[in-house]
């Protein structure tokens, strides 16, 4: 490894000019790479990390970002300083770039021969047809894309998140380049899915001696990948050094607060005599692959099959397993939320009352009394709503005979409730982090007083410090409405501090199931045991 800097950051500032005021969001932040190491830099949203790393590629809105300070030196040249010509050469050829959600990524419209030949033809436009589509092929099976030379005319949709993010790392690829920045790019991914998508990249990182600028919120991550880690606060790079002393050794004490940020598990209460609230049995979702000319299915996808459970009121079941395994197909049949030709449920009863095929009047009823929070608050909160406003939306829909002063009351509740200030009801989702987003999403559906949640993959893309807050809000919620939880998630120490009972989910079909001292101490499955161990190893 040189000595010599691949890609050298010093002072860089980054402003933001908003209508009202400007925003410095990256303050002196300095650091280096240098060629074939993998450098991290961790902290929570907010903290300026990707902020910076675009800065890189000089990717932000300008001109309404600006940098009033710094300079960003790649092999001795200032990125900042150059034309939009010598920017090109730069981007997706010397450094390229994997985010963090790879569906927004990519064009839903094209296929991923396409997309990834897009960027071949951008930097070298004499290359024909023929070898284009070699090299997308080559590039698919580099990154271990299974059955690459059928997938290339894929769309984005027919892939999985894995499989997605493996044709993002294939497309920063197509031009060899010597720094890859991957921002977050595991976040969202199941954890037996994060650990193939670590170990692919240590493996590109090795063969084409390649340096990565990681970003992260995960200590767990860092401690797998990098070399070196800088930690950001506010801005600002508050600790830096190889990945061994900041770990070992931190210093600054919001390096400390990071590591120490544990969800907390908590020994369950739940009253084992409580009435059982939800039962169902044998549910069964297909899906119609393809059908004929004529209409006539050819290929079927069974996503549920024969799932039988029973909730008790102010319990949780939790529901693990990787994407594609059915977790939110269940929860969604559960709740009547898909179209009734692919569900076929033998009994589903609420509080002892059939819901299948109810009328207009009493899907209402049931809607109030079960409710959804979804993975991306973000996707679920409408920018054109103030918190007032879609908090009122629920309440005008289910208590429509409430007047405005009884409607406000139950509003100051809720904000109570989930830790937010009634200052901040007249403010849109956009002003807020993703932690307090998903406060006003749980707020949203907490304000109707359901007896029933399904919450889907509630906490998977927040920090972890964010998680546990979530969690903690959850749990005092549970206790507090004697709410009753069915919670989906990949991340089995999320399972694990919330849940009184786990059913583990593969390809539509329950592996294994019991409580959590069962499940987390004596798995009969390896699936079970596999996912245990990308877990807490």
């Amino acid at each position: 490894m040189s000595n010599q800097p691949l890609l050298e950051v010093k002072n860089l500032y980054v402003n933001f000019k908003l209508p009202s005021h400007t925003f410095n969001a990256v303050k002196g932040v300095n650091f280096e790479i240098k060629k074939g190491e993998t450098l991290a830099i961790v902290g929570q949203s907010g903290s300026g990390k990707s902020i910076t790393a675009m800065s890189i590629l000089q990717l932000l809105p300008y001109p309404m970002a600006t940098h009033p300070r710094g300079q960003i030196f790649y092999n001795g040249q200032d990125i900042i300083s150059m034309s939009k010509k010598q920017l090109l050469s730069v981007r997706g050829n010397l450094i390229s770039m994997v985010f963090q959600e790879p569906m927004t990524a990519l064009n839903p419209l094209q296929t991923i021969y396409t997309q990834i030949a897009e960027t071949i033809f951008i930097h070298f436009p004499k290359t024909t047809k023929k070898q284009a589509k070699k090299r997308v092929i080559e590039l698919l099976n580099i990154v271990h894309l299974p059955r690459a030379k059928e997938r290339i005319n894929s769309y984005p949709h027919e892939l999985s998140g894995g499989q997605l993010q493996r044709v993002i790392i294939a497309m920063a690829l197509a031009n060899n380049p010597e720094l890859l920045i991957a921002d977050e790019p595991t976040t969202a991914l199941d954890v037996t899915v994060q650990q193939q998508i670590l170990e692919l990249l240590m493996e590109l990182q090795d063969k084409f001696k390649m340096a990565i600028l990681f970003i992260t919120h995960d200590f767990t991550v860092v401690r797998k990948i990098a070399n070196r880690v800088c930690v950001m606060q506010k801005g600002k790079i508050v600790e830096q050094g190889t990945t061994k002393q900041v770990l070992s050794r931190p210093k600054h004490s919001y390096t400390k607060l990071l590591l120490k940020s544990n969800i907390r598990d908590e020994k369950k209460s739940h009253n084992k005599h409580s009435p059982v609230i939800l039962d169902a049995e044998k549910i069964n979702v297909t899906f119609t692959l393809k059908k004929s000319f004529f209409g006539t299915p050819l290929s079927i996808l069974q996503a549920v099959k024969d799932i039988s459970l029973s909730i008790k009121q102010g319990q949780t079941i939790g529901i693990v397993g990787e994407s594609g395994s059915g977790k939110s197909t269940l929860g969604k049949a559960i709740l009547q939320l898909l179209e009734k030709e692919n569900v076929n449920i033998k009994s589903l009863k609420f509080e002892d009352k059939n819901i299948i095929n109810l009328n207009a009047k009493e899907t209402k009823a049931m809607r109030k009394e079960m409710q959804l929070v979804f993975q991306d608050p973000f996707g679920s909160l409408s920018p054109r709503m103030t918190i007032n406003d879609i908090l009122l939306e629920g309440l005008d829909v289910h208590f429509p005979k409430l007047n405005k002063k009884e409607k406000y009351s139950l509003i100051k509740q809720v904000i109570k409730d989930v830790g937010l200030k009634l200052d901040m009801l007249n403010r849109y989702p956009h002003e807020f982090s993703g932690g307090q987003r998903q406060c006003i999403a749980i707020a949203r559906v907490i304000i109707l007083r359901p007896k029933f949640l399904f919450l889907d993959e509630p906490t998977s893309a927040l920090d972890r410090n964010v998680q546990a807050q979530i969690i903690d809000l959850l749990r005092s919620l549970q206790k507090k409405y004697n709410l009753t939880y069915l919670f989906i998630s990949h991340d089995l120490s999320v399972i694990k501090s919330l849940s009184d009972s786990v059913i583990v989910m593969k390809d539509g079909e329950v592996v294994e199931q019991g409580t959590i001292k069962q499940i987390f101490n004596k798995p009969k499955k390896q699936y079970t045991k596999d996912l245990l161990k990308a877990t807490f190893d």
